[in-house]
């Protein structure tokens, strides 16, 4: 069972937009056309945070979410069966980050957001480039 607590971890950022990286995505069975799921995202490094740093959204099946999940599936699923949730996994995409709070723990919240064009491209970009410094490390 996805536990909604598990955002509080978040570490507090300041609000923009960032590349990430799709980690893992879980789904949770719910009484509604898509699935409740938890996505675990790490930043591009040119941000210099450190490389064990992860950000987790959940994308809530309800009808106010049904763009987050559009946004979700055209930016790190485009074209793919929405069935499978893992060909999410290793996809590069922009995010929107902004502060939030629960009580007095503050973290940055994650939202999923329209892609124009030439961020699809730096997102296919990013991906390429980390294919290729990923394949030359494998090299003998």
């Amino acid at each position: 069972m996805i536990n909604n607590n598990i955002l509080l971890n978040n570490p507090l950022i300041p609000e923009g937009y960032y590349f990430a990286k799709v980690i893992d995505v879980e789904a949770e069975p719910a009484e509604y056309f898509f699935p409740k799921l938890l996505i675990k995202l790490q930043l591009h490094p040119m941000y210099g945070l450190p490389k064990d740093t992860y950000f987790q959204a959940i994308l809530f099946p309800t009808d106010k979410a049904f763009f987050y999940y559009k946004n979700f599936f055209n930016t790190y699923m485009p074209g793919k069966d929405a069935d499978d949730m893992a060909m999410a996994v290793g996809k590069w995409g922009s995010i929107e980050v902004y502060n939030s709070e629960f009580g007095d723990i503050e973290y940055s919240a994650v939202r999923f957001c329209y892609q124009p064009l030439w961020i699809r491209l730096e997102s296919w970009r990013i991906e390429k480039e980390e294919k290729t410094i990923s394949a030359n490390h494998h090299l003998p």
